[in-house]
């Protein structure tokens, strides 16, 4: 992908838009069908510890309200630069979770495995995952002024290089501590480590290094993280699925499913999330942008486009971080289970 021509460069755009429909844009909706499901016990009921309540009335409630709120205003007010500023947000939230992904991929791994791995050894993969990222958030922050999203700019921040340099000696330090680690890991197991992890883990933290050569793998990195995160979501469902099977085989359903078969169960879940995805990131928008006035002259004429991206992605995150608690019940009996 380094040197490619025009051509090659739609290409590649193309092959990415059409990976979104099938894997990106569906992770999103799956987070939405995994969060809210049984939502009223999860928030409100003594289902859960009061403090996972407590995120998961944040996340699905208070976020979500103040996204809307802050970006009505900005609308509002007819201030594109400060509706820009949801994007700003959006790029390094969206970072920050692909690294802590692909962290979390590995520990997941290593206990299906049981290949675990220490406190020191966990607080080493963690510190470096933010280090990675950190860097490399302030590189593309440095080498790029403004940025454009459905013809909404936002501006990048203005990072001094002396700030840059300190931080890629960091994450540069934290890298060789990181192989050291998992070097003297692997000597003293004699190779018994979740190697599908660790690859899921380093490619999710040094992938970025190629965006700063040729911007068009940003194009293909959220397909990646994509298909990283079906591969979870789908076993948590399928053994959700296995659980209410067996319970309805027993006779201890409370509430029997909509269908005895599991296997139907999931293909729907796949479904619903493929649909509500293409609902979400395109027809809805598509449609309030040509059905619904406003200022084009200063929000162009994909605003709605803009706000549904800025706003699934963001919200997405603060979901994830909710549902993949190592101290959510629910994750510790479908991930792991």
């Amino acid at each position: 992908m380094l040197g490619i021509g025009e051509s090659s460069s739609a290409t590649v755009a193309a092959l990415a838009m059409g990976l979104a429909h099938v894997v990106n844009h569906p992770h999103f909706a799956h987070s939405y069908q995994l969060f809210y499901r049984d939502y009223w016990n999860k928030a409100f009921t003594g289902k859960f510890a009061p403090s996972l309540r407590l995120r998961y009335l944040f996340a699905g409630i208070v976020v979500p309200l103040l996204l809307a709120l802050f970006m009505g205003l900005a609308v509002s007010a007819g201030d594109p630069v400060m509706l820009g500023q949801a994007a700003s947000l959006m790029t390094f939230l969206v970072g920050w979770h692909y690294v802590k992904q692909g962290y979390g991929v590995l520990i997941a791994l290593s206990v299906i495995r049981k290949q675990f791995f220490s406190t020191l050894e966990k607080r080493i993969l963690l510190t470096n995952a933010y280090a990675c990222w950190i860097s490399f958030w302030l590189a593309i922050n440095w080498m790029v002024t403004t940025r454009n999203l459905w013809g909404i700019e936002h501006y990048m921040l203005d990072i001094p290089t002396t700030l840059l340099i300190a931080s890629l000696c960091v994450s540069g330090l934290s890298t060789c501590v990181l192989l050291a680690m998992l070097a003297r890991k692997w000597l003293a197991s004699g190779g018994k480590v979740p190697v599908n992890g660790i690859i899921a883990y380093l490619s999710t933290l040094y992938v970025w290094l190629f965006c700063l050569t040729n911007p068009l793998f940003a194009l293909i990195i959220p397909a990646c993280h994509s298909l990283q995160y079906l591969a979870i979501v789908w076993r948590y469902r399928l053994n959700l699925e296995a659980a209410q099977q067996e319970a309805l085989t027993a006779g201890t359903a409370t509430k029997p499913p909509y269908s005895a078969s599991r296997s139907f169960r999931f293909m729907v879940f796949v479904a619903v999330g493929t649909l509500l995805g293409y609902l979400g990131f395109w027809a809805v928008p598509e449609f309030l942008d040509s059905n619904i006035a406003y200022e084009k002259a200063l929000f162009g004429s994909s605003l709605f486009l803009y706000i549904f991206w800025v706003f699934i992605n963001v919200h997405h995150y603060f979901l994830d971080n909710v549902i993949w608690r190592r101290e959510n019940p629910d994750t510790k009996r479908y991930l792991f289970g």
